[in-house]
């Protein structure tokens, strides 16, 4: 990765908690990271900042993380930025939607703040 370049990720999730974890995770990385609360924000702020990478919850209220994978992959705007799905479901279930929905990569919580780094390095890098 580029060191005297930010990358900007947003991180679609419901539960603070994660999303905090992934601050504190990514502190000293190159990455500026912007957060909404549910898949709409999410369609809206994606639009508005065009992230270079999306982590995306799945089981969130309203609309759930495969529904707005699908959104930002048909859109013209936002199909080319990888989308990181996070789920705590079973990976063998939803590695099928996730191939429906066109998303990037299955990352299954609990996950660690390493694998997930490392996982962030490569997908920043293409």
């Amino acid at each position: 990765m580029n060191p005297g370049k930010k990358r900007k990720l947003l991180v679609i999730d419901d539960e603070s908690h994660i999303a905090e974890l992934i601050k504190v995770s990514l502190e000293n990385e190159p990455f500026e990271i912007f957060q909404a609360k549910n898949g709409s924000e999410g369609i809206k702020i994606a639009n508005q900042i065009q992230p270079d990478l999306i982590l995306l919850d799945v089981q969130m209220p309203e609309m759930d993380g495969y529904e707005v994978c699908s959104t930002l992959k048909t859109d013209e705007k936002t199909k080319k930025i990888p989308v990181l799905i996070l789920s705590g479901q079973n990976q063998s279930l939803e590695n099928g939607k996730k191939m429906m929905c066109k998303a990037d990569i299955f990352i299954a919580k609990p996950f660690s703040p390493v694998k997930l780094l490392s996982i962030l390095r490569e997908y920043a890098e293409r």
